[in-house]
């Protein structure tokens, strides 16, 4: 019999993969997976979800949710409080949840709530994944990544850090100007960072192979319940496992490596860096 669900389920399964000791947990999560399951209308789901998670977090702890906005690479402008995250409902509704804060990146924004949203909010490093970014924060101050409803593959963003780490020979940096606004505030100049694939040849992801090492190596905690997936690991036993990937195979983050190195081969990528800067 499919199990009904309610917040208390998911503040169980959330106790089952966040531990006592974890500070602050970052939740990537697909609702569609298993948002029918809540006896509730579908408009009220999120906010039935939100609450389980925040009365999980309690006062003690900080969650984190992606607030992605890709449309900032394409029209150049960004609002801090007003522009959409794409990164599904839950996050859209979380941003406008009293004590939520929004960091400073017009590309790879997160929603912080809690004791360490003040911290972690101002942290914008010189790229997006790479040296004194939120990333990197996250790497460094254990922060526990949550995938609720979706494998691995399909739902953790997080995972392009270590390619950056990596230094991958598949990207290159390639900055993003534009308008930016804050609370508030007046539209500025702005200018992000980002460590991208190229446009020539997409890549094709196998992220899998990381994922199946950390079960392997035992860092993932499983909490799923009826069929709803919910997993967890620290980012920096993420990061670690990819590096140990990407030292013995710089590709051995995509299924499409002949084709990449191929176009690099012939001089693809160089012919596109340059490109940029005419």
């Amino acid at each position: 019999m499919t199990r009904e669900f309610s917040g208390d389920t998911l503040k169980e399964m959330l106790g089952k993969v966040v531990l006592p000791s974890d500070e602050t947990f970052l939740i990537y999560s697909g609702i569609w997976t298993f948002g029918h399951r809540f006896k509730a209308l579908p408009l009220e789901i999120p906010r039935l979800i939100l609450d389980a998670v925040e009365e999980f977090a309690g006062k003690d702890r900080t969650v984190l949710f992606p607030a992605y906005s890709y449309s900032y690479n394409r029209d150049r402008t960004y609002d801090i409080r007003n522009t959409k995250p794409e990164t599904g409902v839950l996050p859209e509704t979380f941003l406008h949840r009293d004590g939520v804060r929004r960091t400073h990146s017009a590309i790879n924004s997160f929603l912080a709530k809690g004791p360490l949203a003040d911290e972690v909010v101002p942290i914008l490093g010189r790229t997006l994944w790479g040296e004194n970014s939120l990333l990197e924060w996250m790497e460094r101050s254990n922060v526990r990544i949550v995938t609720l409803g979706l494998p691995w593959a399909l739902s953790c963003g997080y995972l392009h850090r270590m390619e950056e780490l990596a230094k991958v020979p598949y990207r290159y940096y390639k900055d993003f100007p534009g308008m930016y606004r804050d609370e508030g505030g007046a539209w500025k100049e702005w200018s992000e960072t980002m460590y991208v694939r190229p446009l020539g040849v997409p890549s094709q992801f196998n992220w899998h192979r990381v994922n199946d090492l950390m079960y392997e190596r035992r860092q993932v905690l499983i909490g799923s319940l009826s069929g709803v997936q919910i997993e967890s690991c620290l980012a920096k036993d993420m990061v670690e496992t990819g590096l140990d990937l990407l030292s013995q195979d710089p590709y051995a983050l995509i299924a499409n490596v002949g084709e990449v190195k191929s176009w690099i081969d012939k001089g693809g990528l160089e012919e596109e860096i340059r490109a940029l800067k005419k």
